[in-house]
């Protein structure tokens, strides 16, 4: 008997330190993504093979959209390479601290079925789930993918310049989707707002035909790789806008490629992984309460504010491929505060409270509103 009751405290005892293993994800109010309570962008690689995580892993890519295959052993590669998934199984995995969270299919009864499995086990996971873009950029089952939000934590979905190819090649879907997607999950009667990650390709890929994909026909449709310059605005005008994940997804079809990730692209994605990473905490703060305006003279600019720490943060994009001036307008700027560019660390001293400067197509700005105080005291 005795024997018996230490095998049930020694299983008691294990079974805890297999749960204490796990990782904790979980969803702010704003759709922030929390990585055992810290702040976390995931830059996630859409159906990566394992031999390819050690790739993504250099490219600073820390996040996994696991495609259909073991998820114990695709599991432990992620975890070998420091990097979270998501899986889309049945099988408890709560033990593999590698595991982010569930992928799961647009089902009201399959994601209630998981979270009362994860409320049996206090296990503390997201539950993500894969849109189509050309439906909510437009405006189709609007009421389905407004419930499915609801029952969500993380939204993630595939856009691309040409998703509307009959209406031409608009570079600014990815922020139109953030948006679109944003608004419905404000009306979708949520506690906080769902966390909106959309997925983008880095390169030229195709794929088939809607006429086609059917009949499995050779015939495809040809896509342009985007600029670098693109390619940022794709990533940081969707972050300005109320992204709060990125996805790149570097697949072909016909014939199928897991990735075809350019060499430009694979050291653009290197410099601005290490950037997105570094300002993860701040993105994920509050809105800076200073007033600050940001205005294109001669197009869009997306601009948004944080406050971190003290500090705050101004993070603009030139929403055009053209040159355009841009007017930076900030309370107490050039009395109070100064500017200091986050990426460079140049500061521009002004005595108005206005600064204006030209900006190539797509560039992107990040200024510290910095006390003058502060620049004295350094």
């Amino acid at each position: 008997m005795k024997n018996l009751i230490r095998v049930a405290i020694w299983m008691v005892f294990v079974a805890s330190a297999i749960h204490a293993a796990g990782t904790e994800t979980h969803i702010g109010e704003r759709g922030q993504f929390y990585v055992d309570g810290e702040p976390t962008i995931p830059l996630s690689v859409w159906h990566a093979p394992i031999r390819q995580h050690g790739y993504n892993r250099h490219l600073g890519l820390d996040c996994l959209m696991a495609p259909r295959t073991d998820p114990r052993e695709y599991l432990a590669s992620a975890q070998e390479h420091g990097m979270g998934a998501f899986i889309g199984s049945r099988a408890d995995l709560s033990e593999y601290p590698a595991l982010w969270g569930y992928n799961v299919p647009q089902s009201r009864p399959y994601v209630q079925w998981l979270r009362s499995r994860m409320r049996d086990r206090d296990e503390r996971r997201v539950v993500v789930m894969n849109f189509r873009a050309h439906d909510i950029l437009a405006g189709e089952d609007t009421d389905h993918y407004r419930e499915m939000i609801a029952l969500a934590d993380v939204i993630v979905s595939h856009v691309w310049p040409e998703i509307f190819h009959e209406e031409g090649r608009d570079v600014r879907y990815p922020v139109m989707l953030v948006q679109r997607l944003r608004e419905l999950s404000e009306e979708a009667g949520r506690e906080g707002e769902v966390s909106i990650w959309p997925s983008i390709n880095p390169h030229e890929w195709k794929m088939y035909t809607e006429e086609e994909r059917p009949r499995r026909s050779t015939e495809t449709e040809s896509f342009e790789a985007p600029t670098t310059a693109e390619f940022r605005f794709q990533i940081w005008g969707s972050l300005i806008n109320g992204a709060d994940g990125i996805c790149i997804f570097p697949i072909s079809f016909e014939p199928f490629v897991f990735s075809q990730i350019p060499a430009r692209k694979e050291e653009f994605l290197m410099r601005e992984t290490q950037l997105i990473r570094r300002l993860a905490p701040v993105l994920s703060d509050s809105y800076s309460p200073v007033e600050v305006e940001v205005e294109g003279l001669d197009g869009i600019v997306d601009y948004t504010t944080r406050r971190h720490e003290g500090r705050d943060y101004v993070f603009f994009i030139n929403g055009i491929d053209e040159r355009q001036r841009v007017r930076l307008r900030a309370e107490g700027l050039g009395t109070e505060r100064n500017l200091r560019d986050v990426v460079t660390d140049h500061r521009i001293e002004t005595d108005q409270d206005v600064y204006e400067e030209e900006l190539d197509g797509w560039e992107l700005r990040i200024w510290e509103l910095e006390p003058l105080d502060q620049q004295e005291d350094e």
